[in-house]
C-alpha cells in the first residue's frame, strides 16, 4: 500500500499546480486584458427657430355700441420674425374671457385668409379650460406674412338682456413648429 500511497501523492504534486495553473489561465483569458484605442469627435448641435411678430402687439381692439346685426373687425398683420427658420402650423387662442352676454349673444370670428373658425365669447368663459382654440392651418416655408382679420359680431337675434353687456378676451397668436418642417432639411457636415 505504501507504494499506491506514494503513487496517488505523485499524482496529487502533478495535479494541483496543473488545476491552478489552469484556473489561473482561464482568469487572465477571462479578465478582458485587450488592447483598446479611442477616440472621440465633438458634435455642435443648433436647434432651428421660429419667430412670429405681429403689427398690433400688446395693443387692444376696442368695439364699442355694438347692437343686434353689427359686426366690428380689425385686421392683424403676423409676420415671419428674423431669424426663424421652421415652418409651422399657426392657431389663435381666445382666453381669459370675461362676458356679461348671453350665450350666442357676442361671437368673435377670426379669419386667416384661407381658413377661419368662430367662438362664442360666453360659451368660452363657461368652459371647462376657458379657452378656444381656432387652427388657421400651415405657415409655409419663407411665409412673409400673414393678415388676420378679427370680427367681433352681435347677432340679429340677441334679446334685450345684452344691452349695456361688456366683455373681452385676450387673443394670442400661436406659431407651432411642424414636426420635420424646415426651410432647409436638416443637415451635417463636418468642419
Amino acid at each position: 500500500m505504501k507504494n499506491e500511497q506514494r503513487d496517488e501523492r505523485k499524482s496529487r504534486k502533478i495535479l494541483v499546480p496543473l488545476a491552478t495553473l489552469a484556473i489561473a489561465s482561464a482568469v487572465a483569458v477571462g479578465s478582458g486584458a485587450d488592447f483598446t484605442s479611442t477616440s472621440q469627435i465633438t458634435a455642435d448641435i443648433t436647434a432651428g427657430k421660429i419667430v412670429a411678430d405681429n403689427n398690433k402687439d400688446t395693443g387692444t381692439l376696442t368695439i364699442t355700441e355694438l347692437k343686434p346685426g353689427d359686426a366690428a373687425s380689425g385686421t392683424v398683420q403676423l409676420t415671419r420674425g428674423t431669424g426663424s427658420n421652421l415652418s409651422g402650423d399657426l392657431s389663435v387662442v381666445i382666453d381669459n374671457v370675461t362676458s356679461g352676454f348671453d350665450a350666442d349673444a357676442v361671437t368673435i370670428t377670426v379669419d386667416g385668409n384661407s381658413t377661419s373658425g368662430t367662438a362664442d365669447l360666453e360659451t368660452v368663459e363657461q368652459s371647462v379650460d376657458h379657452k378656444a382654440t381656432i387652427d388657421l392651418g400651415s405657415l409655409p416655408d419663407n411665409w412673409g406674412y400673414r393678415d388676420i382679420k378679427i370680427t367681433v359680431s352681435m347677432p340679429k337675434a340677441a334679446d334685450n338682456d345684452n344691452q349695456g353687456a361688456t366683455g373681452s378676451a385676450s387673443i394670442h397668436f400661436v406659431v407651432t413648429a411642424t414636426d420635420g418642417a424646415t426651410d432647409q432639411e436638416t443637415t451635417a457636415s463636418w468642419s
